[in-house]
């Protein structure tokens, strides 16, 4: 079934394009990099694109893409989707044996791998679009997957924290991996031995192009914006958006979505800080604090992307909520296909919105639920394994 799934993807990503712009950025990043790579921030970013506001954690796999599409005369663009479709069969993998490692049943493990491997969500993301969110998550799966399989100490929490730093190359978000860590470690040099790599391995990647062009770097990493209109709180924000999207108008922000954009960062930070110091003060087994972590952030970023959900989905998995991750892929496969292909003339701007909106609320009530589980859940020893799954 993995397999399927990942030959599948293969066959799509070698025979299409993908989503225009999001590869037409890969395509630019390539060939800065081959040209001028330590200064790749100021070339592909600016009016009006911000093609690469990431990390440069998934250069190395750019390049290496760009040299196999030249020495086999196969497409670029289907190389450079290899590394993201490989994640998702890992993570497809790592999801069911942890699930069997909780004490979880064969049709439960099925159900999550084949929700990874065969889900629309993720195959969509890794095996067309040209997003390359499940190699960021990977190692913070990878990260949760042994936190129970080895013994407790700076030894483990020093391997966990260099597993997120490494997706922290790649992109920024996995760090957050670290508060659903954090309420199991047993000391200050644990603590330490997870965060400091978390931080510092990506800051290190970044030293080159900061000190060849701090300017060009820095503008880059500070401007990325999640865009508004397409789903979450800045379609409930200005419905509206959503249609001038869809139909490729002009946008124009109300007064209250130009302010969320603008304080992005900070409002996201203020939303999830409840969350952070829920799981903290709770010591939430990391397994239920990754999934109400990274299930609440997505829906608590100002904008919305389809990629966001592959955040979410592998954890939800790890904890057993198999029906809920297979009621959100369905819920959002017909908005995916409006907005990925736009096989309806004119656009049905109703309908996406509609849909859009009844499932952020759904997920929010979700979440809110979950919360208010972990807030009455007795607190479990560190390096505890909960063998029960939830039904």
């Amino acid at each position: 079934m993995i397999a399927v799934g990942v030959a599948a993807r293969l066959i799509v990503a070698f025979k299409t394009y993908g989503f225009l712009y999001d590869m037409d950025s890969l395509v630019a990043v390539r060939r800065a990099l081959t040209h001028h790579p330590l200064h790749v921030y100021s070339i592909v970013n600016g009016h009006p694109y911000n093609r690469w506001p990431y990390p440069p954690g998934f250069f190395p796999w750019i390049l290496a893409s760009s040299g196999l599409a030249s020495v086999t005369g196969l497409p670029y663009h289907g190389f450079v989707q290899v590394a993201q479709i490989a994640a998702d069969g890992v993570i497809a993998w790592l999801v069911q044996d942890h699930l069997g490692r909780r004490g979880a049943g064969e049709r439960l493990r099925l159900a999550a791998a084949s929700l990874v491997a065969l889900g629309p969500s993720f195959a969509i993301i890794s095996g067309y679009h040209g997003h390359f969110d499940s190699a960021a998550f990977l190692p913070a799966v990878l990260a949760l997957w042994l936190w129970d399989r080895l013994e407790p100490g700076p030894g483990r929490a020093l391997i966990a924290g260099v597993l997120i730093g490494v997706g922290a190359t790649i992109k920024t978000v996995p760090v957050l991996m670290v508060f659903a860590l954090l309420p199991s470690v047993r000391s200050r040099r644990d603590v330490a031995a997870l965060i400091l790599p978390a931080i510092a391995i990506p800051v290190i990647s970044l030293a080159p192009f900061v000190i060849a062009d701090a300017h060009g770097t820095i503008h880059a990493l500070r401007s990325h914006r999640a865009l508004p209109g397409f789903g979450g709180i800045s379609l409930a924000v200005q419905p509206g958006l959503a249609h001038q999207w869809l139909f490729h108008e002009p946008l124009r922000v109300s007064g209250v979505t130009h302010f969320l954009d603008v304080h992005e960062f900070a409002l996201v930070a203020l939303l999830m800080a409840p969350f952070v110091a829920l799981v903290l003060v709770r010591r939430t087994p990391p397994t239920e604090a990754a999934a109400l972590l990274w299930c609440a952030l997505p829906l608590l970023t100002i904008g919305f992307a389809f990629e966001y959900v592959i955040w979410a989905l592998p954890f939800a998995l790890m904890a057993g909520y198999a029906w809920q991750v297979a009621a959100v892929q369905a819920g959002l496969l017909l908005p995916t296909v409006i907005f990925e292909w736009h096989p309806f003339h004119p656009p049905p701007t109703g309908v996406y919105v509609a849909i859009m909106l009844a499932v952020w609320v759904g997920a929010v009530a979700a979440v809110l639920r979950l919360a208010v589980s972990v807030s009455r859940t007795r607190s479990a020893p560190a390096g505890a394994i909960p063998l029960r799954s939830p039904s």
